[in-house]
């Protein structure tokens, strides 16, 4: 019926066969294949689909901006920014076109380049929520989450029913340790809300009834993480198992999957050869990021993570030594949470070397707490406790 809502494969598959239709009837269509592009579920199948909508519509700034991301999947970084630009001078007025082009380059290390990108519509528009929500994604980008913060709030009151800007407001809320204002804000969330409360079975049967359709999520709010953290490292094997056909027919991109949690889960079980697998895709993964910039960091604590699980715990604790002098938010998770509880780092936990760089974070996120006018979050409170896991807050 018009006011239901389809489940989510059924959904796709009613838009490919509508999509496919559209470019049969009509082979020069670019919103065909743009559609064809958006339902796939993965960005190197989608491509192809976006160039050619480009081709055909080349003045759509939305068409160069799903395949700027795509390129930017791939790990095709430079080419990614030079789409992203081309949405910027085709509508120099829609923000969404300058916070892509930003991001991505600061997610390569070029900072100045993405200010100056930012300052160029923050002088330009006069519509102050796009204002807001550019700022916020450059806070978001640099680690200035009181500032995050505080642009977040501003949105979510002007729209406080809009699920973006809930989303927003909790993310930011969480990161900075407020999770009792994040669980009021996603509690119609209901995987969220249970994670948010560590209420960990009901999170883990939540999680486990997304099925295959769970590692399109798997990264946010840290959702695999706390699977293998909490004890429910058979729920991710579950879910990577029935996921497995969908993985080997390349209906899931399986970089999606090859992830900590699913390496550490799979090695857990005694699945040595399939984590192995998984491990060596993601350390080629890792090689292809950007040395520099939010890439790089990432690329940074990847590598602490696969010498952690090769066994080479000084040169795991050098990386993370390095990046929690450096830039110490980069540790930082939504929601916010000691290093000590980070599964991948479990070899480490007893290390000093390991406490001095939580100590770093813990202080990096009080200094943005003070920044917002909260109090301070100390010590027993950040480590928790091995239920509950996440900052007591």
């Amino acid at each position: 019926s018009s006011s239901a809502t389809l489940p989510i494969d059924p959904a796709r598959g009613e838009a490919m066969q509508l999509a496919r239709r559209a470019i049969h009837l009509d082979p020069n269509l670019g919103d065909a294949y743009a559609a064809m592009g958006f339902v796939n579920l993965q960005d190197k199948k989608s491509a192809p689909f976006y160039r050619k909508a480009v081709e055909l519509s080349p003045q759509r700034p939305e068409y160069h901006r799903w395949l700027a991301t795509s390129l930017s999947e791939q790990d095709r970084f430079d080419e990614g920014i030079e789409e992203y630009r081309r949405t910027v001078q085709i509508d120099p007025l829609w923000y969404i076109n300058y916070e892509h082009l930003a991001g991505a380059l600061a997610y390569i290390g070029r900072y100045d380049e993405s200010h100056r990108i930012a300052s160029q519509f923050l002088r330009l528009s006069s519509d102050d929520r796009a204002k807001l929500l550019l700022l916020r994604a450059l806070a978001e980008d640099e680690g200035r989450v009181a500032d995050a913060l505080r642009y977040t709030r501003a949105i979510y009151e002007r729209s406080p029913d809009e699920r973006l800007s809930r989303f927003y407001y909790a993310s930011a809320a969480a990161q900075i340790g407020e999770l009792q204002r994040a669980r009021s804000l996603m509690a119609s969330d209901r995987l969220v809300s249970a994670l948010l409360r560590s209420d960990w079975s009901a999170f883990a049967r939540l999680a486990e009834n997304f099925g295959h359709n769970f590692w399109e999520r798997s990264d946010l709010w840290e959702a695999s993480t706390m699977l293998v953290a909490t004890g429910h490292s058979d729920v991710i094997l579950r879910l990577y198992d029935g996921a497995r056909a969908l993985i080997d027919a390349d209906s899931i991109d399986i970089e999606r999957v090859a992830q900590p949690p699913a390496i550490m889960a799979l090695a857990r079980a005694g699945r040595t050869q399939e984590a192995n697998r998984l491990l060596r895709i993601f350390a080629i993964k890792t090689r292809k990021l950007p040395a520099d910039g939010l890439g790089g960091e990432r690329r940074q604590i990847n590598e602490a993570y696969i010498a952690a699980f090769a066994g080479r715990k000084d040169e795991a604790l050098k990386r993370l030594d390095a990046i929690s002098r450096q830039h110490p938010m980069a540790l930082s998770t939504i929601p916010v949470m000691s290093v000590r509880n980070n599964p991948f780092l479990q070899s480490l936990r007893n290390d000093p070397r390991l406490a001095a760089v939580d100590e770093r974070l813990r202080a990096a996120v009080n200094a943005e707490r003070k920044k917002a006018g909260l109090p301070l979050i100390d010590e027993v409170a950040w480590i928790s406790d091995p239920k509950t896991l996440l900052t007591k807050n």
